[in-house]
């Protein structure tokens, strides 16, 4: 399952994306970076998959109900930084998404 994030940047250059996952403690754990790909740590490489060719787009390789959280891809420009969230719900064998910006 993708997960893409569309947006248009009004100024300066992308630097680095990075996505994330919110953790029980209501903290973000960083999954990785467009440039370099999954981060090998806990299972992330496992369960996710960052390609350089999509832009802002997380895979998840497997649905279950594990993946069922809020993810967050944030841009850094050489100027700012934007985060952006989208909430995966998982129910029985279907995905649904509850997308919130902020």
């Amino acid at each position: 399952m993708r997960l893409r994030w569309i947006y248009t940047l009004s100024a300066g250059s992308l630097i680095i994306t990075t996505f994330s996952i919110r953790l029980n403690d209501g903290s973000f754990d960083a999954i990785g970076t467009t440039s370099g790909g999954v981060f090998n740590k806990n299972d992330y490489r496992t369960r996710f998959y960052i390609s350089g060719s999509e832009v802002a787009t997380l895979i998840i390789n497997k649905v279950t109900e594990t993946e069922e959280a809020v993810y967050q891809c944030k841009l850094t420009t050489d100027f700012n930084e934007w985060s952006y969230r989208i909430r995966v719900i998982v129910t029985g064998e279907h995905c649904y998404f509850y997308c919130t910006n902020l």
